[in-house]
């Protein structure tokens, strides 16, 4: 009997603990948390903003040039012969002023030469002279036959009424009639007489222009043989000395002007329609280019800085694309040598362009390729089409529909951006 107790409870426990094993495994899985859907969150993007506004802007731009002399000479010899005498100043780099003798040809045989003309020239004006007080003497003679001929043909024509009426003879005509003829045979040989006489000084005179035309020559050659600076300047590329013969038209040295200093320089091209007479139309497009806009030169040297005045003065001739810009020329004003300023020097030229009114200046990272913007209002983006005016370094001035009082703006484009993107900005002055 006690077994048959003892294993009924035994199965009934077995059947209590499955039963609870059960029960606990069904509280489990009621009691389990359950996980709701979460609702989706939309993606907000930290960008870099810049707050803008319109503005009136003139760049400036830098560009590098070098000091040229704006006048030139090349020192030649300018008739042959043998150099007597060679200045003390007749150096490499010595300043001379205008008029200065920097060298002397041996000019003994241009002094004869213009003795030789010039006596040439007095023989052919004293032959002039003697032409024409034989032309004087000859006019009066011609008078006195020309007297004598009229009174013989009028003797001559008295006789003719005569022996029409039979009152003359044949012998009285016939000697009137010889009379007549020699006094005419004289007027025509001392006409003819004038007449060469006449033309002898003629012929003289254009001698006389010749004579006087060789002693001018003579002359200059004479005054060319002293070499004479033709303007204050620097000397250069020196090539002579006492007893050197040189030969006409040869070159001895240069001069550079000292006081007539220009600047040479490349514009780029980006800068070089900036440089206009007058504002932008309403397409900005500029107006033909401004002369005498002023100009500041920078020579450095070393720590020192010196800072010159020049005008834009002209354009180069010619483009040149391979460069990669336009070659202007400003001329420094009066004064700039004596700060020590030389023909060869390394400058930087600054320079305004034209006024743009009513742009947006931003970097260049703020604008996309396709040339927008991004407009940031309300926490979204706006995108804004943009025309590019010019570039500065690594800003763009821009010109767009934007309020002139400023609006904020994506400083730094990214790959995603897009119309109505939702950002969180972080503005930067």
């Amino acid at each position: 009997m006690k077994n048959l107790f003892a294993r009924i409870n035994q199965r009934n426990f077995s059947a209590l603990l499955l039963l609870l094993g059960i029960m606990i495994s069904v509280w489990f899985i009621f009691s389990k948390p359950t996980a709701l859907p979460k609702e989706l969150e939309e993606d907000i993007y930290p960008v870099d903003a810049l707050f803008i506004e319109a503005e009136n802007i003139q760049p400036e731009i830098s560009v590098f040039g070098n000091v040229r002399a704006a006048r030139t000479a090349n020192i030649n010899s300018m008739v042959a012969g043998r150099l007597v005498s060679v200045s003390a100043v007749f150096r490499d780099g010595s300043f001379v002023p205008a008029g200065s003798e920097l060298a002397l040809i041996d000019s003994v045989d241009y002094q004869l030469f213009v003795e030789q003309r010039r006596a040439e020239v007095e023989r052919v004006k004293a032959l002039i002279s003697e032409l024409s007080t034989e032309a004087s003497w000859e006019s009066k003679i011609m008078a006195n036959v020309e007297r004598q001929s009229d009174i013989a043909a009028a003797d001559l024509k008295r006789l003719l009424d005569l022996e029409g009426k039979g009152l003359a003879s044949k012998k009285n005509k016939d000697e009137s009639e010889l009379v007549f003829f020699k006094s005419e045979s004289a007027r025509l040989q001392h006409s003819q007489s004038l007449e060469r006489i006449n033309s002898r000084i003629i012929q003289n005179e254009a001698q006389l222009v010749v004579a006087e035309a060789s002693l001018a020559i003579a002359q200059r050659d004479l005054l060319n043989t002293r070499l004479i600076a033709p303007f204050d300047g620097y000397l250069t590329d020196i090539r002579a000395a006492n007893g050197q013969r040189v030969s006409s038209g040869e070159t001895i040295g240069r001069l550079l002007s000292a006081t007539e200093l220009e600047v040479v320089f490349d514009v780029p091209d980006d800068s070089f329609f900036g440089l206009s007479t007058a504002p932008p139309d309403d397409n900005d497009r500029p107006v033909g280019l401004l002369f005498d806009r002023p100009v500041e030169v920078v020579w450095k040297l070393g720590s020192v800085v010196k800072v010159f005045e020049a005008k834009l003065a002209r354009q180069g001739a010619e483009m040149a694309p391979e460069l990669g810009g336009v070659k202007f020329y400003a001329v420094l004003t009066e004064g700039a040598h004596l700060e020590g300023l030389r023909a060869g020097a390394f400058v930087e030229v600054r320079m305004k362009v034209q006024t743009y009114k009513e742009v947006f200046r931003l970097p260049s990272t703020a604008v996309t390729s396709d040339s927008r913007v991004y407009v940031i209002e309300d926490g979204r983006l706006r995108a804004v089409d943009v025309v590019i005016l010019r570039s500065i370094g690594n800003e763009l001035l821009i010109r767009a529909d934007l309020p002139s009082a400023g609006a904020s703006v994506v400083s730094r484009v990214f790959p995603q951006i897009g119309e109505g993107l939702k950002v969180s900005p972080r503005v930067s002055d």
